[in-house]
């Protein structure tokens, strides 16, 4: 009896449609040879959970990340609600102080201001250190050190020497303050030059990290911008490690900040770093942001983890607050420094706030506003920097004429905060029209 032959079926892909060619063979010996019948393989044991992968680094093309953009976008009106308050409660330069500013008023402004202050900047910092890495890696060192001078050192510059004696001039006009020369104003601003007096020392500072940040990566011969990830696939973090991690952050966090306000209390300018009461907050976001762009950690987080924890540590901050602002004799000292176990626990809690808010905030907008701007919103986010170090020269005049208004301060601050927004994203989108200011802002 003959052998039987063997056919077999291989595709062939000519035109839109593949074409099945059948062709045939005698068997080979093994396969005319009988074949033990093999049982199947055990399906493989179900996972208690499904496990998040993320498409690995290399896989994923250079793309805009949109929601760090709204984020932006946010902070920054966050930033003018913040001085619009500041200035009705207690004054802000050159305003030394406010008028006719209800006692309820100050109370709510200050505990908004607190809340505000405790986690914003932190925020901003952290998402410069997060795109710090790819720059340099794409720029190279020349061209990173000439972008930062450029976007970082001028605009200080041309504020200190320019833009602070026009906001003097601004103000004094709008007092009503007689003659008032800008050559006049320019002298006595120099003669009580007091630095910083403006937004700018986050330029300062934020320069200071980058300058740092080079160091540091000369000196380890570490790649910039390299992910730990590149090559292979990362896990999802599970939420008892992130609460674990944010949890000994925010310890580790609150007791450095505790320390350093023993002999830097909150309002204590130096020059280039700023207050040195909130420095180990910013300093410890801009080093999260690098590790979080190196480890795809924004990729990786659960959101219910960040969201649950921030609103515990919420809870516990305001109650903490609540206990000092109740304690009347004793507040100034223990929300500038002290060295009690109540100034311990303030600096605890407000750290835990700040790391958890903060991670929430990126979870957030991760999940819900990653979708990219329409042309306006567009104009709209590209104009935030330029905000940031123009509204001084709009909040602090527009104020005056709030002054002898007889209503209650929180409403002069909404107003305020409604009238300054829009002007400043008016001048900051006209601003960067202009050609060579587009560069800098």
């Amino acid at each position: 009896m003959p052998a039987p032959t063997m056919s077999t079926r291989r595709l062939i892909p000519i035109g839109p449609d593949p074409v099945v060619v059948v062709t045939t063979s005698a068997p080979t010996a093994a396969a005319v040879a009988p074949q033990p019948i093999l049982a199947p393989a055990p399906p493989p044991p179900p996972s208690a959970a499904p496990v998040h992968t993320p498409i690995p680094a290399t896989a994923v093309p250079r793309m805009r990340v949109h929601y760090i953009d709204w984020i932006r976008l946010w902070l920054t009106v966050m930033v003018v609600w913040h001085h619009c308050i500041l200035i009705n409660v207690a004054g802000w330069w050159p305003l030394a102080k406010s008028w006719n500013v209800d006692s309820g008023s100050i109370i709510a402004g200050s505990v908004l201001l607190i809340f505000d202050q405790g986690f914003f900047m932190g925020l901003f910092f952290f998402m410069s250190g997060l795109f710090a890495g790819p720059s340099l890696a794409r720029k190279g060192v020349t061209r990173f050190l000439k972008d930062r001078f450029l976007r970082l050192l001028l605009p200080i510059v041309i504020y200190e020497l320019l833009l602070a004696p026009l906001q003097l001039v601004l103000v004094s006009a709008a007092l009503g303050l007689g003659d008032v020369s800008f050559s006049g104003i320019y002298r006595y601003y120099f003669a009580n030059y007091v630095y910083p007096n403006n937004p700018l020392w986050f330029c300062a500072l934020l320069l200071l990290f980058e300058l740092l940040y080079l160091v540091a990566m000369h000196a380890t011969g570490a790649k910039p911008g390299q992910r730990r990830y590149a090559t292979t696939s990362a896990e999802a973090f599970t939420p008892s490690q992130l609460v674990a991690w944010l949890a000994l952050w925010s310890l580790g966090l609150g007791a450095i900040t505790f320390i350093i306000r023993i002999y830097f209390p909150i309002g204590l300018f130096v020059p280039v770093l700023g207050q040195l009461a909130y420095l180990p907050q910013y300093l410890f976001a801009y080093i999260m942001g690098h590790l979080a762009q190196q480890r795809d950690a924004l990729a990786r987080a659960p959101t219910g983890a960040c969201v649950g924890s921030s609103a515990f540590a919420a809870v516990g901050f305001a109650a903490v607050t609540a206990g000092v602002l109740s304690s009347t004799p004793e507040t100034p000292a223990l929300f500038t420094a002290g060295t009690n176990g109540r100034q311990l626990l303030m600096s605890v809690v407000e750290q835990a706030y700040a790391v958890t808010v903060s991670a929430a905030i990126l979870m957030i907008f991760r999940d819900r506003y990653n979708g990219a701007p329409n042309r306006i919103w567009m104009r709209l986010i590209g104009a935030a920097y330029a905000v940031y170090i123009i509204h001084p020269l709009v909040v602090a005049p527009l104020y005056v004429p709030f002054i002898k208004w007889a209503v209650v301060g929180w409403f002069k601050w909404i107003v305020l905060f409604v009238l300054a927004t829009l002007l400043s994203w008016l001048i900051g989108v006209a601003a960067k029209l202009v050609p060579f200011i587009d560069r800098v802002l």
